[in-house]
């Protein structure tokens, strides 16, 4: 794969998953993310959110597999 296109695609996994993740039904304002790209993406994209929604972020980092039948699941 290009190089070009890995990281919007990486980019686009990880909005996916954490949009995905998002609890509507929750007490707390808080998110549950499960990543599967670079811990150091993962943890700016939380603080990102964080500050943008005044949500917490609670991330897992999991390979893309293990993510995607967690999100199946």
């Amino acid at each position: 794969m290009n190089s070009t296109l890995k990281k919007p695609w990486k980019t686009a996994l990880g909005l996916c998953v954490l949009s995905s993740a998002l609890s509507s039904g929750a007490q707390t304002a808080t998110v549950n993310a499960i990543c599967s790209t670079d811990q150091s993406w993962c943890e700016m994209a939380a603080q990102a959110f964080t500050k943008a929604t005044g949500i917490a972020v609670l991330q897992t980092r999991k390979a893309t597999g293990e993510a995607l039948a967690q999100i199946r699941a």
